[in-house]
């Protein structure tokens, strides 16, 4: 049984499905569960899909209650039924720390694929792992010793997307491809992968790049969702240049499912705190970091959260390494001024790019779903 509610977690346990089976000598096996479109092609019978679980904040979640609970019954329902050999949960940790529970009791043995970000904020829920979870993987350096430290029976695995860091892109070509001329500036867009965070993030995004334009000459690339209905950037563009003529004015281009070569071919990139920063680790790309949400969430949010940094880069690292735009800090104007200030300073992104190379050698040798799957096989 495997469990993944959002869109990261169903590309990593999609990968994870297709190194067990790799590694499978003898016997069939078969696997069912929650996740989305990569699961469901990795043949992972699905008895729920993640679209209609998605939601970013706590307040946001809250009409989706009965969307969760209605979920997790049938997964409780099912795993009594097929009695899994094991069951693995990857990230989600909301839903699956409180299924792990339930399963724990009814006798399964369960192993956490990607780590609930307890170091950040609601450290209690260290309990429930020690008492519920068998084995934690985990896929950021620093995570493994926070968790051993505490008692828990962990591994690093490496982080899943530095699978996709080789083979190095032609930056050359991608320039072509992009249609880029060398003598205009390009600032790639990263707003993100949920309906509500690119409702959030997108507008500041386009007036920054409107204060960008002013100044240099620029191409705007902005990275699309693969799964994100097209309707949506569209709409939100249209808003934005209905505003003023000089919104028309910009060069932007709207592409999907190539986050990693927008970073790799830009000068600099704004991106949404999350996953997407390890592509920017993977990219070397020089970027800052932003994020924006509704005030309550992140009200409720900060009260919560105690770490020293948002953004993973600076959090592997241990310091900042670079900017954090966060809520009121993530506008317009600031994120303008930051973008302007590297543009005009090649030196200061040169070095940059030199210790995102060095944070991504500690990223792990890029075998995660191998390494996870070798991990899972000792269970089975």
């Amino acid at each position: 049984m495997i469990v993944a509610g959002e869109a990261s977690g169903d590309l990593h346990a999609a990968n994870l499905v297709h190194a067990l089976r790799a590694q499978f000598q003898s016997g069939s096996y078969e696997f069912f569960g929650l996740g989305g479109l990569c699961m469901a092609d990795a043949g992972v019978r699905l008895l729920y899909d993640i679209r209609h679980l998605a939601s970013i904040g706590l307040v946001e979640a809250i009409p989706k209650l009965c969307r969760y609970y209605a979920c997790m019954r049938t997964l409780l329902r099912e795993a009594q039924n097929q009695r899994p050999r094991v069951v693995i949960l990857v990230d989600f940790p909301d839903f699956n720390l409180r299924l792990a529970r339930r399963l724990k009791v009814l006798g399964f043995r369960i192993i956490y694929y990607i780590s609930p970000q307890i170091w950040a904020w609601r450290e209690k829920r260290i309990e429930l792992v020690r008492k519920y979870v068998d084995k934690m993987m985990v896929i950021l350096p620093f995570e493994k010793e926070f968790y051993r430290e505490r008692g828990v029976d962990v591994s690093f695995v490496g982080h899943p997307l530095s699978s996709f860091s080789a083979p190095p892109l032609n930056i050359d070509a991608l320039r072509r491809e992009f249609n880029l001329v060398p003598e205009r500036k390009v600032v790639a867009l990263l707003p993100g992968s949920r309906v509500r965070e690119i409702r959030y993030i997108l507008p500041p995004l386009l007036e920054a790049a409107v204060l960008i334009n002013r100044e240099v000459p620029t191409t705007f690339l902005l990275a699309a969702a693969p799964d994100m209905a097209p309707e949506l950037y569209a709409e939100l563009i249209q808003r934005f240049q209905s505003k003023c003529p000089e919104n028309n004015s910009i060069d932007l281009r709207v592409l999907t499912g190539c986050a990693r070569e927008l970073l790799s071919v830009a000068d600099i990139s704004l991106v949404k705190s999350g996953t997407a920063t390890i592509d920017g680790i993977l990219a070397e790309a020089p970027f800052i970091v932003i994020y924006k949400i509704s005030w309550l969430s992140w009200c409720i949010g900060k009260m919560l959260v105690d770490t020293p940094h948002y953004g993973l880069v600076n959090l592997i690292a241990g310091r900042r390494v670079v900017p954090e735009l966060l809520q009121k800090d993530a506008s317009p104007r600031k994120m303008a001024e930051y973008a302007m200030r590297w543009l005009s300073n090649p030196g200061e992104t040169s070095q940059i790019r030199k210790e995102l190379r060095s944070l991504k050698e500690r990223l792990g040798p890029g075998n995660a779903a191998q390494e996870a799957a070798r991990i899972v096989m000792n269970y089975l």
